[in-house]
Order: C-alpha cells, then structure tokens, then sequence
C-alpha cells in the first residue's frame, strides 16, 4: 500500500492528465454526437415538412382533378342527353320522310292511273269520233 500511495504522489499529475485527457475526449465526444444527432433531426424535420408540403400538393391536384372530372362528367351527360334528343328527332324525321314518300308514291300511282286513265277515255273518245264520221252523224261545230 506503500507503494501505491508513494506512486500516486509520484505520478498525481499524470493521472490528473490522463484523467483530463479521457474527460475532454468524452466531452468532445459528446457534444460531437448531440450536434451530429441535431444536425439528422434538422435534416430529418425539413424532409418531414418537405413531404408534407408534397402531400398538401397532391391533395388539391387530386381535389382539382376530382372537380374537373366532375364537371366533365357532367358535360358529357348533358351531352348524352342533347345526342339523344338529335337522335328521336332525327328518327322522327325519317318517319316523316318515309311517310310523305310512301304519300307521294301513292300519289304518283294516281297520277300513271289518271294518265292511263285519260289516254284510255282519248283513245273511247276517238273511236267514238271515227264511228260518229263513218256513220255521217258528226254535226259541224264552229
């Protein structure tokens, strides 16, 4: 024990050193990590708040988009519906065009009938005509 206590009054100070030196370099160590740790929170806080921005962002391009779609959605129904009435107008036109085609058919069939018809009562007329002068009963007519 001697020999312990008479190497410590010996060596004091280099053990106080070494002790100095082994405190410093845990101090150093430390502050060396604690600004390294706020230094990945920073980072670490700005990437979280960047991401947030991003998904803000998102959100109303996803919430415009929905809105646009919206109204497109309804563009294209009132579309369908305008389609729709273009298309029954257009079936009753053609109704109407077959109708008055069949008419004017029916009507040109009088027309050929009453045509035939009037070459017909010619061709009575004549024959009456020519019987009338065969049998001398035409009267003169002025």
């Amino acid at each position: 024990m001697e020999k312990l206590q008479e190497f410590c009054k010996s060596h004091i100070v280099d053990v106080f050193m070494c002790v100095a030196v082994i405190f410093f370099v845990l101090g150093c160590w430390c502050l060396y990590t604690a600004n390294r740790t706020a230094n990945e929170y920073h980072d670490v806080h700005d990437t979280v708040q960047q991401v947030k921005a991003d998904n803000r962002n998102a959100r109303q391009q996803i919430n415009s988009a929905s809105e646009q779609i919206e109204h497109a959605q309804k563009q294209l129904n009132v579309s369908i519906k305008r389609t729709d009435r273009i298309t029954e107008r257009t079936k009753q036109v053609k109704r109407r065009v077959d109708d008055n085609s069949r008419i004017i058919g029916e009507c040109q069939n009088l027309i050929d009938s009453g045509r035939r018809d009037v070459e017909e009562a010619r061709g009575i007329f004549a024959d009456v005509d020519q019987a009338n002068k065969g049998n001398g009963t035409q009267t003169n007519r002025t």
